[in-house]
């Protein structure tokens, strides 16, 4: 699951250096979760790995907001990880700041 999880991350932090964005972003990161949904590829039903994409803004790290980025940039990044990374069949973005959650998901 490594693999997976590497695979995903070099997708965001490609895109997101792609539009330029990180220099606005404090952390950009690929999250793989250990929920299994069921998604479509080709014509079969297929049942893999759900990843959050997690892109923060902050100065000091006691406080984090998520910025409002471009949508364009966020639904490549989203078909890119469904193509291109066969176990997994759904990503979405997380859009909580910090407080109340943290930055991390662990």
């Amino acid at each position: 699951n490594l693999a997976v999880c590497r695979a995903a991350d070099a997708i965001v932090r490609e895109e997101v250096e792609k539009a330029g964005l990180d220099k606005e972003l404090w952390q950009y990161f690929a999250v793989l979760t250990d929920t299994k949904v069921t998604g479509v590829k080709g014509d079969e039903r297929d049942f893999g790995y759900l990843i959050v994409i997690r892109l923060i803004s902050s100065v000091d790290a006691m406080t984090a907001t998520v910025p409002e980025m471009p949508w364009d940039v966020i639904r490549t990044i989203s078909r890119r990880i469904t193509s291109e990374v066969s176990e997994v069949t759904h990503v979405a973005l997380s859009i909580s700041d910090k407080p109340p959650s943290t930055i991390e998901f662990c």
